[in-house]
């Protein structure tokens, strides 16, 4: 089992809609998560805020669109750093490709 993602881009005002193409080999649900997590000091945190599901039984394209929300910008910190993905998976057993993004005013990470 394969999965492989193609983003339409990967830098995102928020509110806007992710777009792009899961690419699946092999048989199962298809699972287009649009997350964030925090990385840093502390206890890591993920969310994820939408996702998109399919089936493959074989090989499949299965195109996508995901809304970004409003909040957490996209941000990077001295202690903790906030990140934006998509990631595809085919469940059960299946494989996991992620693509990182960013989500936030002017398509730029913050910093302090």
């Amino acid at each position: 089992m394969s999965v492989e993602l193609s983003l339409d881009r990967t830098d995102f005002e928020p509110g806007e809609v992710v777009t792009g193409t899961a690419r699946a080999q092999g048989r199962g649900r298809v699972v287009v998560s649009l997350l964030w997590y925090t990385a840093g000091r502390g206890t890591e945190d993920v969310g994820i805020v939408a996702r998109q599901e399919g089936e493959v039984d074989g090989q499949a394209s299965l195109p996508f669109e995901l809304r970004l929300p409003l909040e957490p910008w996209s941000f990077s910190g001295t202690l903790v750093s906030v990140s934006w993905a998509v990631e595809v998976s085919i469940e059960p057993n299946g494989g996991v490709t992620r693509q990182d993004i960013v989500s936030a005013p002017g398509r730029q990470p913050r910093s302090p």
